[in-house]
């Protein structure tokens, strides 16, 4: 979607929900973006503000209503197409069963290593957005919310450009 379409949707929103998948995608983007720009200072990083934003991130998804703001619980593979359409498997994601306590120990090592000031903030967000995609916690949505998180994170490290991104380019 352009900067125009992303706009007209979001001015419509109250009005008229998102029609299609991609206005959904926008429309729950948007809503945890301006909540993490609005709310940065008190907003820490959590596992359970983690699994808020996922549900504030899929909240106008029809389809992801049973998942939203949840762990995964089946494998998932991390995938692209190929120039003749076959999908190719990039990697596989930690297993389900691990996915909580491997959450538990980036969100632990991410928060001592940001309140000990020994590392630049900057290596310390770029770690954990890594680690974040590589266990990949969800069934969907773990890149528009690895987006969010690095945002979140910055702003809470005086990164304050951040809120100026455009939307069309971030998704």
């Amino acid at each position: 979607m352009s900067d125009e379409e992303v706009a007209r949707l979001l001015r419509s929103l109250k009005s008229n929900p998102p029609k299609n998948r991609d206005e959904q995608e926008v429309a729950g983007y948007a809503d945890l973006l301006g909540r993490v720009f609005d709310h940065y200072h008190t907003l820490k990083l959590t596992e359970n503000n983690i699994l808020h934003f996922h549900s504030i991130l899929l909240q106008f998804s029809n389809k992801d209503q049973s998942h939203k703001g949840k762990y995964k619980d089946s494998d998932n593979a991390v995938v692209m197409k190929n120039e003749k359409g076959e999908e190719i498997v990039l990697f596989n994601p930690t297993k389900p069963y691990l996915v909580k306590p491997e959450m538990e120990a980036i969100i632990d090592w991410t928060n001592q290593e940001l309140e000990k000031k020994e590392l630049h903030p900057v290596l310390i967000v770029a770690n954990f957005v890594f680690e974040f995609l590589a266990i990949h916690p969800f069934l969907d949505g773990n890149g528009r919310l690895s987006r969010a998180l690095t945002n979140l994170l910055l702003l809470r490290n005086d990164y304050a450009y951040v809120p100026y991104a455009s939307l069309d380019e971030i998704i």
